[in-house]
């Protein structure tokens, strides 16, 4: 086995939050996720983004403020 970065990954330590990484890097701002996998069919994700003009891309009701 090799030690190689996963090409997707999502991460919950409660099950209802979580973060996604691609390729190792944290998608900041997703808002909704959506993966489809079938045996012998390529894996496909439809991602929704939040989109701010300004700042670290989240809203602030979504950095606790």
């Amino acid at each position: 086995m090799t030690d190689k970065t996963p090409k997707l990954q999502l991460v919950s330590n409660d099950g209802l939050h979580f973060a996604l990484y691609i390729d190792g890097k944290e998608v900041k701002g997703v808002n909704r996720l959506t993966i489809n996998c079938e045996q012998g069919y390529f894996v496909t994700h439809e991602i929704e983004f939040l989109t701010v003009a300004s700042g670290d891309g989240m809203p602030d009701k979504f950095n606790g403020v």
